[in-house]
């Protein structure tokens, strides 16, 4: 008799976690290719940068 267990009967809870993990790294390295990708020169004026003149005019 052959004692091992086959490779097609795996513990399914660890299928589950390395599911989810690759989910994760997954959904992770789509969300730093987006940030990475909108990246560029903010639209907004940091506030001393900008007159009290011209806040008051919008």
């Amino acid at each position: 008799g052959d004692t091992q267990t086959p490779m097609s009967h795996r513990n399914p809870a660890m299928v589950i976690v390395v599911c989810i993990l690759v989910s994760l790294v997954l959904i992770g390295s789509v969300l730093l290719v987006v940030r990475h990708h909108h990246r560029g020169p903010s639209e907004f004026l940091p506030l001393d940068e900008v007159s009290m003149d011209r806040v008051s005019q919008q």
